[in-house]
């Protein structure tokens, strides 16, 4: 196993910023393979399971994930002209993220190293869809922000949330292998003073005190089971000498949409969920440089779609779903405009991976991140 490495620079890490960020993916991973995964044993992995446990009795709040990137501009447009059609309907795509004038909002992130999760030894259940035995388990640690408009996206800018100024969410995610697409995130609210000692010996000596103060976070109340089983991954994780190490800082401007529709049929709402990621910056951490995965001007979308609901296309019977064709027609546009140099599906760790790798799109799956 690898060596317990520390990431006592997990919340005091050099300054992220889209400025002069244009280094190419392919000149910053010359020493070693940065994305090498750690095979997760089967108790880890089957705590990764456990964690999860609430989310598997039903199908419910599965969705399928889907990621396109556009010039900003362009998908700007494309949403403006998507929510004045569903007006028409009678449905409205709103802001799901408090927004404060004159700031914007930002996402911070610190993806620890990855790790391999063989799915028969977790004992999640497989989808007659879904064709990989082992998917990549990622850990991040995630805070949120605003940076003032006249200011550049950088982490010397951010104002945190006040949620986030001594806490923050630590989330697992991968694959929910019972349908091709959608992702587990299971999450939970930690102090920032133990996500230091993440990777330290500090971490299995105070333990005890770690779930204790965690669990006992109101934040975690309503997820409890959750939050014990990760706990429980990454205390198993130190003792077997896993590496928590970080492997890159991720910053970007994000905008999140929703919109709810009606299933006249089965007389219930449902809801989809959109967001627009722009600036965004990387810094490998094992090289401290910094990585500009997307070309100014450029931006994420991602739609998550309720897994009953993603099976319907334009193709499909759709009067007792109004508005939702509008939606659909969106997503068509929206699959046109997607930009060739760009995988759709893939994500923005991904996208500088497979230059480092000299990937092709054909030798890429669906786990590739």
């Amino acid at each position: 196993m690898i060596k317990i490495k520390s990431i006592l620079m997990l919340l005091a890490l050099s300054s992220i910023s889209t400025a002069n960020a244009g280094v190419r993916c392919a000149e910053l991973f010359k020493t070693k393979d940065p994305f090498i995964k750690q095979v997760l044993s089967t108790d880890m992995a089957k705590s990764a399971a456990q964690s999860i446990k609430s989310l598997t009795n039903s199908t419910t709040g599965a969705r399928i994930e889907s990621k396109w990137t556009l010039e900003s501009a362009q998908i700007e447009t494309l949403i403006s002209k998507l929510a004045e059609s569903l007006r028409t309907k009678n449905v409205e795509l709103k802001a799901r993220d408090k927004m404060t004038e004159g700031k914007r909002n930002v996402t911070h992130t610190v993806y620890l190293e990855k790790f391999s999760l063989n799915l028969q030894k977790s004992g999640l259940e497989i989808g007659p869809d879904f064709n990989l035995k082992d998917v990549t388990l990622k850990v991040r640690v995630r805070k949120y922000g605003t940076i003032d408009h006249t200011k550049t996206v950088s982490e010397n800018n951010i104002d945190f949330a006040n949620f986030t100024k001594d806490h923050s969410f630590v989330e697992f995610k991968f694959p929910d292998a019972r349908f091709k697409g959608a992702v587990f995130k299971p999450r939970m609210y930690v102090a920032d003073h133990i996500i230091k000692m993440m990777g330290t010996p500090e971490f299995i000596q105070n333990f005890t005190q770690i779930k204790q103060e965690t669990l006992a976070a109101k934040e975690n109340l309503t997820n409890k089971e959750s939050a014990e089983a990760m706990l429980q991954f990454l205390y198993q994780g130190h003792v077997q000498n896993y590496s928590f190490k970080p492997l890159a800082t991720n910053l970007y401007e994000r905008t999140s949409y929703a919109a709810d529709f009606t299933d006249k049929i089965k007389n219930q709402t449902f809801q989809i969920q959109m967001t627009l990621d722009k600036s965004i910056a990387f810094k490998l951490n094992s090289t401290g440089q910094m990585i500009q995965a997307y070309k100014d001007g450029h931006s994420v979308v991602e739609v998550k779609v309720p897994v009953e609901y993603a099976r319907y296309d334009l193709k499909s019977r759709l009067d007792h779903l109004p508005g939702y064709s509008q939606f659909l027609n969106f997503v068509e546009k929206v699959k046109t405009d997607h930009l060739p140099e760009y995988m759709p599906g893939v994500g923005k760790m991904g996208h500088g991976h497979r230059e480092y790798k000299n990937l092709d799109s054909v030798t890429v799956n669906e786990d590739f991140d």
